[in-house]
């Protein structure tokens, strides 16, 4: 109240206004109060430090710190640094703030009333409940609430705490979709599901074989598997995912690692009756929530073809984009989802495909060779005209054909009239029917260059034999 006008009396906790004896006098008095109570915007005397921007003065009967940060554009709330010590009542109101860093209120131990009203806060800690020893007025309306259990659980704090929760028709869920535009208050203890819990297995060598305990602390009802599961649990930035007695997906983020060897319900893993103790049911299933992608190998492709490349992921929906490594541009679809890409490469050859893929904040890669060759291509040359009881000479021309085996067959309106043979000279050469091969021996001492070299001039080419049929038949044209 206003000291020095010689008509109040003012008890405060380090100095006393008296009434007034004479002009000077009193203005020492009113000097004097001043000095004790007096702020301004930016915090004088126990209203500091003050937050960027934010005002902070004291307030009420007790003079008590009020901070508003309200209507600033904030994305986060300030750091607890720069708050005062003493803050009472802390105003958040709309910003843009999506979430609250527990840690903020760990320093505020005297605050009484928080508005964090008209944010874009999803969901909050329960954490953050430890630490309002002195909380009685909280604001959380008009915030787009991702309405799961730990929200829920959060609220229900409060409450046991006698904490007035202000505005509770505003407090509305916008996800999940079958909760849109329904108090928080609506959802019950069944609607969240039981409480799980599992222990994952730590197999890496870092582990050490350490099981932790991990605690669910959200639960989406449907009937999911494992895959499914890990998307949902990614989406929400979770570490670990689970599935319940229901196929519910379960997700935890085990900020703080409960380790076996020092959890209090040590044997929940293998004890139902300490779980039950505990309040947990044990999860059917748990896992590190993974973002992966990998490509199949493909079989031998030829140049002009659609090749056909298929990505599989942990996650979905994800965007992809990929390099077929034929120096040929990038190619990322827009839309997302799409796991399958084709391209065709013009040139046979060795290729690294590369794929890289991106879900969220987060990015992954993947490769695979292909192996692209030309397409066999044959060409039948034959003569414009033949005379009866004459030779007919045929060419087969390859293309890209490598290891072909031919036979030869002569039909009239799809009926075979004659089989046909390589031109097998009778006193040179030894024709083989099996195969429909002329084979031809040069005896001569020669290198295995100029031997093939022979036989590539004939129109053939060096031979092996592998066979004891068709190495008998040749043994007769061997001599000494």
């Amino acid at each position: 109240m206003p000291c020095g006008n010689g008509q109040t009396l003012s008890k405060r906790e380090h100095g006393v206004c008296v009434p007034r004896l004479s002009f000077f006098p009193g203005l020492l008095v009113a000097l004097c109060c001043l000095e004790v109570w007096g702020s301004g915007p930016h915090g004088g005397g126990g209203c500091s430090p003050c937050p960027v921007n934010c005002s902070c003065a004291p307030a009420g009967p007790q003079r008590l710190c009020v901070v508003n940060c309200s209507s600033l554009g904030l994305e986060r709330a300030p750091a607890a640094a720069e708050f005062p010590p003493t803050v009472n009542t802390l105003d958040l109101s709309k910003n843009h703030i999506s979430s609250l860093d527990t840690s903020l209120l760990d320093r505020l131990t005297g605050l009484r009333e928080l508005d964090l009203s008209n944010n874009q806060i999803t969901t909050i800690d329960g954490r953050i409940c430890d630490n309002l020893c002195n909380l009685t007025q909280i604001d959380l309306s008009n915030n787009p609430f991702e309405c799961d259990c730990e929200l829920f659980r959060l609220v229900k704090c409060l409450k046991e705490k006698r904490v007035q929760v202000r505005r509770l028709h505003a407090m509305l869920c916008k996800d999940p979709p079958a909760l849109h535009r329904q108090p928080l208050l609506n959802i019950s203890l069944q609607t969240c599901g039981l409480s799980y819990a599992a222990c994952l297995e730590d197999s890496s060598s870092r582990g050490g074989g350490r099981s932790e305990l991990v605690i669910f602390t959200y639960s989406k009802p449907g009937n999911y598997t494992r895959e499914q599961c890990n998307s949902v649990c990614f989406g929400l930035s979770h570490l670990y995912g689970g599935l319940g007695e229901r196929h519910e997906c379960l997700c935890s983020t085990n900020n703080e690692p409960n380790f076996i060897s020092g959890s209090h319900c040590s044997a929940a893993c293998t004890n139902r009756h300490v779980m039950t103790e505990c309040r947990w049911t044990l999860a059917r299933d748990v896992f590190a929530v993974e973002f992966s992608v990998s490509l199949g190998a493909l079989p031998l492709q030829s140049v002009h073809d659609l090749v056909v490349f298929s990505a599989a992921s942990s996650v979905t929906p994800v965007t992809l984009s990929w390099d077929f490594g034929d120096l040929s541009p990038r190619l990322s679809p827009t839309e997302k989802g799409v796991t399958t890409a084709a391209h065709k490469f013009a040139i046979p050859g060795h290729y690294k495909v590369s794929l890289k893929a991106w879900a969220g904040h987060k990015e992954v890669s993947a490769q695979t060779d292909v192996t692209v060759a030309l397409p066999p291509k044959l060409e039948l040359h034959c003569p414009s005209f033949v005379v009866a009881n004459k030779s007919v000479d045929v060419t087969l021309v390859s293309w890209g054909g490598v290891g072909l085996n031919v036979n030869w067959t002569i039909s009239q309106n799809d009926v075979q009239v004659a089989k046909a043979f390589p031109d097998c000279p009778p006193r040179e050469g030894v024709l083989h029917s099996k195969s429909s091969s002329c084979f031809q021996i040069f005896p001569a001492e020669l290198s295995w260059k100029d031997a093939r070299q022979q036989c590539l001039s004939r129109n053939g080419d060096l031979a092996v034999v592998r066979s004891d049929e068709l190495r008998n038949l040749l043994a007769r044209k061997v001599t000494q």
